[in-house]
């Protein structure tokens, strides 16, 4: 039996779930956390580093535990916390205006004899 294939023109635009932004983690939440990772480390006499390499290269620790940890090391230390902040108390549209020229002289001195009479 065959079935009718569809002729809709494929995805819309805007069509579907929205997509999610990656999480930002804080510059003080990464140093606090790199700082609890290191004092651990110290006490167990081994880098962090090294505690999570060997997590992840062991072959007795499961897939989706590996997983996890490239998806925390991606999270937290390649992605970059972007702060933007835009102040602008004036709203109204703004108008530049041509530079300030002196007066010619002789207008200068029209001028004054004007308001002298």
């Amino acid at each position: 039996m065959k079935t009718k294939t569809e002729n809709r023109g494929g995805a819309r635009s805007g069509a579907g779930r929205p997509k999610k932004e990656p999480k930002e983690y804080s510059d003080k939440f990464k140093n606090t956390l790199f700082d609890a990772l290191q004092r651990k480390a110290r006490e167990m006499k081994k880098d962090f580093g090294d505690v999570f390499a060997e997590l992840l290269y062991d072959r007795k620790t499961q897939d989706t535990t590996k997983a996890g940890l490239f998806k925390i090391l991606g999270e937290i230390s390649v992605i970059k916390e972007s702060k933007r902040t835009v102040t602008n108390e004036d709203k109204r549209p703004i108008i530049l205006l041509p530079g300030v020229q002196q007066k010619p002289e002789e207008i200068v001195k029209k001028e004054h004899e004007f308001n002298q009479n």
